[in-house]
């Protein structure tokens, strides 16, 4: 199962399973509810808050035009079918990054979505070993390149107003942490530098399956990790 945080007020919590199922947590209500399913379920999503919107994408997106964009979805509140009356939570499908339909794009794990954000408060910004990085102007609906470089990030970057920069883990692994200004690169669509770093934040032991930084506010952070460890078989005769 994976949980999605958004909302402008970050108070709504999306929980889907493997089979696309979903259900809603508002904070601000206290209040627990069913969605629509998503069109399709997402392998390894990419989740993304954009106001009170969220997207999310499978990390392999896939050229699904002829299943209505089922790889990429936002949730959205407004109006229901015709059929129905009143406004609701609803999904949406979403065009994928145009590489999508270049020749010989496949599945191989250099054109994994490895790094995300928020840019501009409407822009996100997804960035690929291979392919760059991409830009998805959420207003008009139109993908652009933004460079041939990927982020400095590893999954979701978050933008801090108090810094003006964007903070995340960084793609060099090992349990660092860095900041980048990420609206520099994305209007002078040159490589972000990035400005500092921080170490000490690597498992402590076992294998890391991934790391996620929560921006807390006033200059706080949470770092959270998911850790695989192994404990060593016991036999009957051991004490």
């Amino acid at each position: 199962m994976e949980f999605m945080l958004f909302g402008s007020s970050r108070n709504k919590i999306v929980c889907t399973d493997e089979r696309g199922r979903a259900v809603l947590y508002d904070d601000g209500l206290q209040a627990v509810r069913m969605l629509l399913s998503l069109k399709k379920a997402k392998w390894q999503s990419v989740p993304l808050a954009v106001g009170d919107n969220l997207l999310v994408m499978e990390a392999i997106p896939k050229n699904d035009q002829e299943k209505e964009h089922q790889s990429f979805e936002a949730l959205m509140y407004g109006e229901r079918p015709k059929m129905f009356k009143g406004v609701d939570f609803l999904w949406h499908s979403i065009p994928p990054p145009p590489y999508v339909y270049a020749p010989g794009y496949g599945d191989d794990r250099s054109v994994v979505i490895t790094a995300c954000t928020v840019v501009n408060s409407s822009s996100i910004l997804i960035s690929t070993e291979s392919l760059g990085t991409y830009c998805l102007d959420t207003v008009s609906g139109k993908w652009s390149k933004t460079g041939a470089w990927p982020l400095p990030f590893k999954g979701l970057a978050e933008y801090v107003p108090e810094y003006d920069l964007w903070f995340g883990v960084s793609a060099k692994g090992g349990g660092v942490l860095c900041a980048s200004d990420l609206g520099a690169a994305s209007a002078k669509q040159t490589p972000p530098p990035v400005f500092q770093e921080w170490e000490g934040f690597a498992a402590p032991e076992g294998t890391e399956l991934g790391s996620h930084l929560l921006h807390l506010g006033a200059g706080r952070f949470c770092v959270a990790k998911s850790i695989m460890t192994t404990r060593p078989q016991e036999t009957c005769c051991q004490m």
